[in-house]
């Protein structure tokens, strides 16, 4: 997905924090298969692509959940702050770690599980404390984002959503472009990757510039 700025607006810096586990995963290298569009988009390979990986695997202690139990949800996604881009590699969330340890152990969710979750539980928070706190360290504006990717998509609900946007027909890079008035935008946005990325764009408006979501290709 590619979002723009509203002309005239500015942002100031964000405030910042550490999850309950995180670890630099020392890979420094173009994620796979995004070498092609990279090239094509002019964002840097190599060195300037972080990989970092958070865990929720510790009990909580800090302003995200303080007394809340470790989850099991993990966030693994590459940084890359010269080239505006995040790409999402492999991310499960906290509830949905929770609901599968209930049907593993055949048990039913009781009214109240959604306590147990941090307040750190979504794709897009744990997206932005990382991106905002590389930006910062690199000296660069978090609302200078421009390209955020979604890698290993396999929930069924969305590969079918993305099937149906283009027909069944796997063009390679880059393939068909979908803006706001196009209806495969509007669905695709609707997908549970697409509103982590709304969820994104949409709850830091200062710092993102009130930025949009211009097209997903």
């Amino acid at each position: 997905m590619e979002t723009s700025p509203k002309p005239g607006d500015s942002g100031s810096s964000p405030s910042h924090g550490s999850d309950s586990s995180s670890e630099y995963q020392p890979v420094n290298q173009t994620p796979e298969d995004y070498e092609t569009p990279f090239r094509s988009l002019n964002i840097p390979l190599g060195n300037d692509n972080q990989n970092w990986v958070a865990y929720q695997d510790l009990d909580f202690t800090n302003c995200y959940g303080s007394g809340k139990k470790a989850t099991g949800g993990s966030f693994d996604n590459f940084y890359n702050v010269p080239g505006r881009t995040i790409v999402g590699e492999h991310n499960v969330s906290p509830a949905y770690e929770i609901k599968s340890s209930y049907a593993e152990e055949h048990q039913s969710l009781p009214p109240d599980w959604e306590k147990a979750l941090p307040f750190v539980s979504r794709y897009s928070d744990v997206l932005w404390i990382v991106w905002a706190d590389l930006s910062q360290k690199a000296g660069k504006p978090p609302g200078d984002l421009k390209y955020i990717f979604k890698h290993n998509v396999i929930t069924q609900a969305t590969t079918t959503i993305m099937e149906r946007a283009v027909n069944s027909h796997k063009d390679p890079w880059p393939g068909k472009k979908f803006t706001a008035n196009d209806d495969q935008y509007m669905a695709l946005l609707a997908t549970a990757h697409g509103k982590g990325i709304f969820n994104l764009v949409t709850q830091h408006p200062a710092d993102l510039r009130s930025r949009k979501i211009e097209s997903i290709t």
